[in-house]
């Protein structure tokens, strides 16, 4: 079972995508007054790594800019996706010497940059295992790839099929690396007792038992709002994942 706070992360999965697509068009601000900061304070509190500098300029901008809004639905930023955000740019550095924790407090304390980041999370912001950050990424591209089937306008229209494998694949990538981990740890009351699989994974994996009634609930509602849908599902050229696993994933 998921510890309270994986809980927590993974509730709140679906709604990250609004805010990480804000915080990311900024990663590429290289003319701004926040560059500028970040260059000196790389230089003087991070040994100069430059490899800080996009999600640097990023975080200082849209910090501010949090500042900037009038109603406090505006200025609520979860910290959960602060931390997400956070490790996935550090995580792009390959050589990085600070992690995430400690790249925030340089943030959050020096003079150039404290007034922007203005405590924001400050006692929230922790370094989640590498565990956490796989299983709430898994979710998030689940439900980016879910909810572009679900928004497309024209109902004939076959990239229909695009997202909505992406989707289903995804799952089925997921339970094939659980079911995996299970036998390499040799669960052998696993392999004796067969169940269903999406009911073996639930029981036996911390993200299972999260993940399957999610699962079902979006079977339901795919069923009564896409049956024409399910249609393209069957006929569309594209369509290289087996049926039965397509029905099982986006019905």
């Amino acid at each position: 079972m998921p510890s309270e706070k994986e809980e927590k992360y993974y509730n709140i999965s679906s709604g990250y995508l609004s805010y990480k697509s804000e915080i990311d068009s900024y990663l590429d601000d290289s003319h701004s007054n926040y560059n500028a900061y970040c260059k000196t304070i790389i230089h003087l509190s991070l040994e100069n790594n430059l490899d800080y500098i996009r999600p640097c300029v990023a975080f200082l901008k849209y910090t501010d800019n949090l500042k900037r809004r009038v109603t406090p639905f505006e200025n609520t930023m979860p910290c959960e996706y602060v931390n997400i955000w956070l490790k996935e740019q550090i995580k792009k550095i390959s050589n990085a010497k600070y992690n995430a924790s400690e790249f925030f407090k340089t943030l959050n304390s020096h003079d150039l940059s404290k007034s922007f980041v203005n405590g924001l999370c400050e006692k929230e912001i922790n370094d989640i295992d590498d565990s956490l950050y796989n299983n709430f990424q898994f979710l998030h591209n689940l439900y980016y790839n879910l909810n572009k089937y679900e928004n497309i306008a024209i109902t004939d229209d076959l990239d229909n099929c695009v997202a909505a494998n992406q989707c289903a694949e995804s799952y089925e990538r997921e339970e094939d690396a659980k079911e995996e981990l299970e036998r390499t740890e040799g669960d052998r009351s696993l392999q004796e007792r067969p169940a269903p699989r999406g009911e073996e994974t639930s029981e036996f994996t911390p993200l299972g038992s999260f993940l399957r009634p999610w699962i079902e609930e979006k079977e339901k509602r795919l069923r009564n709002n896409y049956k024409y849908d399910d249609y393209l599902l069957y006929n569309s050229e594209k369509e290289e994942t087996d049926t039965k696993n397509i029905r099982y994933n986006i019905q």
